[in-house]
């Protein structure tokens, strides 16, 4: 087969610059240096930025796939582990083989500096040289037996100093990062099964880069600003529409001042997983997590621990004001300040249960909830208690009507501020999550259940809402916003679970579900507004201002451009194909495997009038 060289000068205008046999690779040392490389061993130079190209000898007639020159020295790689080198590049150059102790295709090779080196290859090879000559190489471990056709690093190959940060792509989306020279290489979530056959680092203190590939696929590798490997955020909450926060694992705290666009890490000097975060203001907050950890802002980025007096688990933390607080916890765990954390007090719950979760209403009453079944409510006479055989997963209060939903098909309801409770009737799973706004109340669960009940009426049986069909995904979140409207909610949930509930489909749930295949284990709306926002696994996070429209805030990129509809989804598998709606303005961020659905103008609500255009695997190339 034929192959070209073409350059362009402008950024938008290419000349090709000449056929020969097929090339795979080409790099530049500088404006005006480059090799190309190629099938049957051949290797071509430019050096007057691509004018003219020189064929040379490499010495092998296999196909080369890779080449890199850090400006003194070259590298090319190839099948059957062919690795070939020039040590002083000059006027004249001669390849002599570099002995890399492997018969596996490499497909890609880059050089930190002479001596430290990596090369890619087919099953998942990474392999490390050490050692000026060339001659000392070590396989590194990898998380992956998929192709690898790309590495690259953050230095510029021209110094022993160069970022230990590095990046490899391969087949099936595969993304590797490293840190640390490729003493460890981690997995991320790329959202594409197609090859990526390309990655390049994005400018220094971005801690980004872009991969590309098959069927025109762009990928942008981003992390909160600060972060190694990706974490699983816990808790989010947001004190106004630009700023918020996220905790999770490792003592993970980050922070956003415009919407979610951009996230940067916060030292919060732990490591212990993280739980909760709540702010009272935009920058008075508290966060809580392992071993007892409290910790405490008051400028929105400077962290300072706090005393809580036990070493249990903290899982809650939440203030009506910025002085009055409770923390909940593992072991029966309440305690209570009225000076915004200075003192923290031990309140007796008379439990020894986990308390997963705290929902103050004023400076003297809150409701409490727990493993096993347990629920307390505080007010300023004392404690009222209530206990059942099965753990407790959520509680909310509106006034005086107090719902909380647990395991064991568990589900309350009190009328009177938790004087009296009800048992309702008609639920068949274990329920994870309530919400309350308007007459209604409502419920999700395992399984992807979903009920509501009116609580003006004295009826004690749930109505069990519409699902998509087959849906089965255990569901962990519901919330919604006033603003978007009484009846619009939000339910999220395993393996990229998000479904949209809208009147006047008074009991039925439609499918938003996307690209994404993380958890989301949790959703809420900031205050009255329509912003709303989901977190989950591998730092995912979604946001969206009109309950239609979702963005990736962790890329920045719009997930859905309309409604998407149902596709079924198995709980607890990694095999689920979601879809997912082109971005219009962006369309090489399509994905194959994917569903466009048209939507007319006042037809967001209604699924069964919209035009369905596959595109990807299933029909012809995704377009705009």
């Amino acid at each position: 087969a034929n192959g070209f060289i073409a350059k362009t000068t402008n950024g938008g205008t290419w000349t090709k610059k000449g056929s020969i046999v097929s090339l795979r690779d080409v790099h530049f040392y500088t404006g005006a240096a480059g090799f190309a490389v190629g099938d049957s061993g051949v290797i071509t130079r430019s050096l007057d930025s691509g004018k003219t190209w020189t064929a040379l000898p490499s010495g092998v007639t296999s196909r080369l796939n890779s080449v890199f020159s850090n400006g003194t020295n070259a590298w090319a790689v190839g099948d059957a582990g062919i690795i070939r080198r020039i040590t002083t590049i000059g006027t004249t150059a001669t390849w002599s083989t570099v002995t890399g102790t492997t018969s596996t295709q490499l497909n890609g090779v880059y050089f930190t500096s002479s001596s430290v080196g990596y090369v890619v290859g087919n099953g998942g090879l990474i392999r490390r040289c050490t050692n000026a000559a060339n001659t000392n190489w070590a396989t590194q471990t990898t998380p992956t037996t998929e192709n690898l056709l790309s590495v690259w690093f953050k230095g510029d190959g021209s110094s022993s100093g160069a970022n230990d940060t590095g990046y490899v792509t391969g087949a099936n989306g595969t993304i590797l990062k490293t840190v640390n020279g490729g003493g460890t290489w981690t997995a991320h979530v790329s959202n594409t099964t197609q090859s990526l056959n390309g990655v390049v680092p994005l400018p220094s203190g971005t801690d980004s880069a872009v991969a590309v590939g098959a069927g025109g696929v762009i990928q942008t590798i981003t992390k909160i600003s600060g972060k190694g490997a990706p974490v699983t955020f816990q808790g989010v909450h947001f004190p106004s529409l630009d700023i918020g926060f996220l905790v999770g694992d490792s003592g993970t705290i980050a922070k956003t001042i415009d919407s979610g666009k951009t996230w940067a890490a916060q030292v919060s000097g732990v490591t212990t997983r993280l739980y909760s975060v709540y702010f009272s203001s935009t920058t008075n907050g508290w966060a809580v997590g392992d071993g007892g950890v409290i910790l405490k802002t008051t400028d929105g980025s400077t962290w300072s621990p706090q005393t809580s007096g036990t070493s249990e688990n903290l899982k809650r933390v939440r203030f009506v004001d910025g002085n009055n607080g409770w923390v909940t916890g593992s072991n029966g765990t309440i305690l209570r300040t009225a000076n915004g954390g200075t003192n923290w007090t031990a309140q007796t719950s008379g439990v020894t249960d986990t308390l997963e979760s705290v929902f103050p209403v004023n400076a003297d009453t809150a409701y409490v909830t727990g493993q096993n079944g347990k629920v307390l409510k505080t007010i300023s006479q004392g404690t009222l208690r209530f206990s059942q055989t099965n753990a407790l997963n959520s509680i909310f209060a509106r006034n005086d009507s107090v719902y909380m939903v647990g395991n064991g098909s568990a589900a309350y309801r009190s009328r009177n501020g938790g004087l009296t409770w009800d048992t309702l009737t008609g639920i068949s799973q274990n329920l994870n999550s309530v919400f309350s706004t308007g007459n209604n109340a409502y419920m999700v669960g395992q399984n992807g259940v979903a009920y509501y009940i009116n609580h003006l009426v004295a009826t004690k049986a749930v109505t069990a809402m519409s699902m998509p069909p087959s849906f089965t995904t255990n569901l962990l979140s519901v919330w919604g916003s006033p603003t978007i409207g009484s009846n619009k909610l939000f339910a999220t949930g395993d393996s990229g679970t998000l479904l949209l509930f809208v009147a006047p489909l008074t009991n039925s749930w439609i499918s938003l579900s996307g690209n994404l295949a993380q958890s989301f284990r949790g959703v809420h709306c900031a205050g009255g507004s329509a912003d709303c926002w989901t977190v989950g696994d591998d730092e995912t996070v979604l946001r969206t201002t009109n309950g239609t429209d979702w963005y990736q805030q962790t890329r920045g990129a719009k997930l859905f451009d309309k409604l998407l509809t149902y596709k079924r989804m198995r709980a607890g598998t990694a095999d689920t194909v979601l879809m997912q709606a082109m971005d219009r303005d962006s369309p090489l961020r399509g994905y194959e495997k994917q569903v466009i659905l048209n939507i007319p103008a006042g037809k967001d609500t209604t699924l069964n009038n919209v035009g369905l255009t596959r595109c990807g695997y299933s029909g012809p190339a995704c377009t705009p």
